[in-house]
C-alpha cells in the first residue's frame, strides 16, 4: 500500500470515528431500524442480476466511494449552476438511509445527515448486504412496496424473471408506476430499462471480479 493511500485511510478512519461519536443516537436507531427490516426481508432472494442494474444507473463508483460520492456531489453542482439543471447525486447508502429514516424533506440539514449515517452504514455493512436490502425495501409503484411485490407484479414467473423484467423493475426506482400509468410513463420505465442493460456489462465484470475476492454471493442467479 502507497503512502498515499495509507494515510486516505487514516484520515477516513478519523472521520468515521468523528461522525459516530456527533451522530450516535441517529445511527443507534438506523441500526435498529435495519435490523428490522433485515429480518423482515429475505435478501438472499434478491436476484443478483437486479444489483447489476442498480448499481449501472443509479450509482456506477458504488464500489469504490465510502458512502458518499464527491465527485458526483460537484458534478451536480456543476450541472445545476451552469445548466440550471437538478442532477441526483445520491448514493445507493443515502438513498438507503432516506427510505429507513422516513426523510424527504429538502434541506441542507437533512442532507448533511443523510451523507453521515450514509458513511457510517458503508462502513459498518457490506456493499452487497446494502444494495440487496435497498431493493429489498424500496418503492416501485402502486402496490409494489419492496422488491418482492414489484417482481410479483411485473414479472410473468416471478421465480425465474428475465433480464429485461428485472432492469423494468429497477427503472421503477426512477419513475415509480402509478394505478394508471400514461403511455409517456410506461415508455420511461422501458426507455431507462433498456439504457440498465446497455450500461450493465462493464457492472457485471466488476461483480464477477468482486465475487472471486469473496464479497459478492450471487444465490440467485445461474
Amino acid at each position: 500500500m502507497h503512502s498515499s493511500q495509507r494515510a486516505e485511510e487514516i484520515m477516513y478512519r478519523w472521520i468515521v470515528k468523528i461522525f459516530r461519536s456527533l451522530m450516535h443516537d441517529k445511527y443507534d436507531r438506523l441500526l435498529k431500524k435495519y435490523a428490522q427490516e433485515s429480518e423482515s426481508y429475505d435478501i438472499d432472494q434478491v436476484h443478483s442480476l437486479s444489483l447489476v442494474y442498480l448499481i449501472s444507473v443509479e450509482d456506477r463508483r458504488y464500489f469504490s466511494h465510502p458512502g458518499c460520492d464527491v465527485r458526483g456531489i460537484f458534478r451536480a453542482l456543476y450541472v445545476f449552476l451552469c445548466k440550471g439543471r437538478i442532477e441526483g447525486a445520491s448514493t445507493i447508502e443515502q438513498q438507503l438511509v432516506r427510505v429507513l429514516t422516513g426523510r424527504y424533506e429538502r434541506t441542507l440539514r437533512r442532507k448533511l445527515v443523510e451523507i453521515i449515517l450514509a458513511m457510517l452504514l458503508s462502513a459498518d455493512k457490506s456493499k452487497d448486504e446494502i444494495a440487496r436490502l435497498y431493493l429489498s425495501v424500496a418503492y416501485y409503484g402502486w402496490r409494489m412496496k419492496g422488491y418482492r411485490q414489484a417482481c410479483v407484479r411485473i414479472c410473468r414467473d416471478p421465480y425465474q424473471p428475465n433480464p429485461y423484467e428485472l432492469a423494468a423493475i429497477i427503472a421503477r426506482l426512477r419513475y415509480p408506476e402509478s394505478r394508471k400509468a400514461s403511455g409517456v410513463r410506461r415508455s420511461m420505465i422501458h426507455t431507462r430499462a433498456r439504457y440498465a442493460m446497455h450500461l450493465s456489462r462493464h457492472t457485471f465484470c466488476t461483480y464477477k471480479a468482486k465475487d472471486q475476492n469473496g464479497t459478492i454471493q450471487d444465490n440467485t442467479v445461474g
